[in-house]
């Protein structure tokens, strides 16, 4: 449990900076990939729903 909580806080701490990384990308016209396995719950955490959610275009399948 304790390796788990680990990972989970170590997962929030990188994601704080890829919006932030990923939005300049993409304004000079590059290219950005996430990755996760789907059943990842991490895809439910409210800031990843909320970028996803501004960039559709990101999305790859039904289920992200």
């Amino acid at each position: 449990m304790k390796r788990l909580a680990l990972q989970l806080r170590e997962s929030k701490r990188l994601f704080k900076s890829f919006p932030r990384r990923a939005e300049l990308v993409l304004k000079l016209e590059g290219t950005v990939s996430f990755e996760w396995p789907r059943p990842s719950t991490g895809w439910k955490r409210p800031d990843v729903v909320a970028f996803f959610n501004s960039h559709p275009e990101l999305r790859s399948g039904p289920s992200v």
